[in-house]
């Protein structure tokens, strides 16, 4: 097994450089606006790790012939643990994971732009004509979940939970600096809105 050991030298680089742009600018500059925090339920928390796979074309509609690529992503507050060969194996002392996939009605090397939420739960209920009018084209996300440490114990069990059930994702920029934009709500009605900016770390199932 390996650390994302780049992604937290990268994150910890940052850092230091911000602080020392701030002791070097004048009082009266702005202070930076991007932060790669999200609040959930009134509590503030850091993005460490942003893990993506990209699983290709796939049938999602039942069209026939595969409509949207799509791409898992992983993100915590503290690092992710992979073997060899990129595989996810394990997560350490995390308060929160989110996972999400994003889907993209096109070729892409990168899911770049807005991703609206869209479940999947009554596709069997409806005709092609209506799966097409409700997917094709459409930039989209769905399945996304937030698990986090509800006891304090910083381990994810099963129950430590919440479903996305509303919302949009924005993404842009390039495999080494990407923007992560979060704007969600739950199914119990919390909200989770926040910024990642970094690498992407690829890992494989």
């Amino acid at each position: 097994m390996k650390l994302l050991k780049q992604t937290s030298t990268n994150f910890l680089c940052l850092l230091l450089l911000s602080i020392a742009s701030l002791a070097c600018s004048k009082k009266d500059e702005p202070a930076p606006t991007t932060k790669n925090e999200i609040t959930f339920n009134g509590k503030t928390h850091t993005f460490i790790t942003a893990l993506m796979g990209n699983f290709g074309f796939k049938d999602n509609t039942r069209f026939g012939t595969p409509t949207h690529q799509i791409f898992d992503v992983m993100q915590a507050d503290d690092v992710i643990l992979v073997d060899n060969d990129g595989r996810f194996v394990d997560l350490k002392n995390t308060e929160y994971l989110i996972m999400y996939g994003l889907f993209v009605p096109e070729a892409a090397s990168l899911p770049v732009g807005t991703f609206t939420y869209i479940s999947h739960e009554n596709d069997q209920n409806l005709q092609p004509k209506q799966l097409q009018e409700k997917y094709n084209g459409k930039y989209y996300f769905s399945s996304a979940w937030i698990h986090f440490d509800l006891n304090g114990n910083n381990k994810l069990e099963p129950g430590e939970y919440l479903k996305v059930v509303g919302g949009k994702i924005t993404t842009s920029g390039t495999e080494a600096d990407f923007t992560i934009d979060y704007d969600w709500v739950f199914n119990d009605g919390k909200t989770l809105k926040g910024r990642y900016k970094g690498d992407v770390t690829w890992y494989r199932h």
